[in-house]
């Protein structure tokens, strides 16, 4: 202090007769305590910053989706199962086509046997006026014949009388010296003659009377005023026969077309898994292995196409964005969570910028920033 008292003022001097003022200079204590201040409040900082990057780790880590990451390659049990299934359903599929195929040829060939039983149901129907048209054209022939028969009848007796008196007179004659027994036996062959021919006429007359009965008996049996005639029977018969075969050959048919139906609609939904199963990601693994993740459905809320996956080597502090997600496979598979748990859930595609990544046991995906993100490796 009497150093600081000697030391030469720096001030202007002040008018004569008026003392100087005292100057007031600061302690060295004052000096210190300052920057105690100043270490205290550093100090300060770095724990409530310390504690600011707790707590947005531990707020951040409630709201992240831990997630367990694998890397599929050709190899692997889940990609050769997928394939595998793939390869049941064409199986089943080609399968499925042959059969279709096969009712469909079956359907086609009870159609072309329904065809033929038409045709042959549609001349039954037709067989039935052709009948009773042939039978009346028959009645009405053998009505005729009789006709004509009986009038030659009639006529063949004229002549038998006729002839028996000529015969008798040349018997006379012949007795009588008058003609010769030539010119006897030839009046007597005549005679026979026309006695053969009455004979022939009546045999004629009575198989035209028995055509005509027949063809009486037909018409009336067609007619439904006589019993039924063999041929009647038959035709019903074959008939009968050929509506029962009909009827089984239709059944047939829509049961093979409805088997095809079926068969089809099997097909279309073969073809709409196979699509499924194509889109899946896990038909993606080639040559590169394809890195993927399962996520529980606890931990589902938030991940999505796009958001943020991170890594952290201090559990939940240390964290380092190493892609993100690239989008959600649909369907559900039962694994391992996280914490090594048998869970349900479903697997995500990785776009990983650090492909070692996928060898952690876990992974955080966060679907947007938070103030944990100044404390973070970028």
């Amino acid at each position: 202090m009497n150093d600081l008292a000697r030391a030469p003022s720096l001030l202007p001097p002040l008018p004569d007769g008026e003392p100087p003022a005292p100057v007031e200079r600061p302690s060295l204590g004052r000096a210190r305590t300052l920057g105690v201040r100043l270490s205290a409040l550093s100090v300060l900082g770095l724990v409530a910053t310390g504690v600011a990057w707790v707590a947005d780790a531990a707020w951040q880590a409630t709201r992240d989706a831990f997630i367990a990451p694998l890397t599929l390659s050709p190899d692997s049990a889940a990609v050769l199962e997928s394939k595998l299934r793939l390869a049941d359903l064409e199986l089943e599929r080609t399968r499925s086509v042959a059969q279709a195929d096969a009712a469909s040829a079956d359907a086609d060939d009870a159609d072309e046997e329904l065809s033929r039983l038409h045709e042959l149901e549609d001349t039954l129907a037709q067989s039935a006026p052709w009948g009773q048209a042939v039978h009346g054209a028959e009645a009405s022939a053998s009505a005729a014949e009789l006709n004509n028969l009986a009038q030659r009848q009639g006529l063949l007796a004229k002549m038998i009388d006729k002839q028996q008196k000529l015969a008798a007179v040349a018997l006379k004659n012949l007795r009588a010296g008058v003609i010769s027994q030539t010119e006897y036996e030839q009046e007597k062959l005549r005679l026979d003659q026309l006695q053969l021919s009455a004979m022939e006429t009546a045999r004629a007359r009575a198989q035209s009377e028995l055509t005509a009965k027949k063809a009486t008996l037909g018409v009336q049996a067609l007619a439904g005023k006589a019993p039924a005639m063999p041929e009647m029977v038959a035709r019903e018969d074959l008939a009968a026969r050929v509506g029962v075969e009909r009827l089984r050959l239709e059944a047939r048919k829509r049961a093979k077309l409805a088997e095809k139906d079926a068969l089809l609609a099997r097909v279309r939904k073969l073809d709409a898994l196979q699509g499924q199963l194509q889109r899946n990601p896990l038909f993606r693994v080639g040559d590169a292995p394809l890195e993927l993740a399962f996520v529980p459905y606890t931990q589902l809320a938030g991940v999505e196409a796009g958001a943020s996956v991170r890594r952290c080597t201090l559990v939940v502090f240390a964290c380092e964005v190493v892609g993100t997600v690239a989008e959600l496979i649909p369907g559900e598979v039962v694994q391992q969570d996280p914490w090594g748990k048998s869970e349900r859930g479903q697997y995500v595609v990785l776009a990983l910028t650090d492909r070692t990544a996928a060898r952690a046991k876990t992974l955080r995906v966060r679907p947007g920033g938070g103030i944990g993100g100044a404390f973070e490796w970028r």
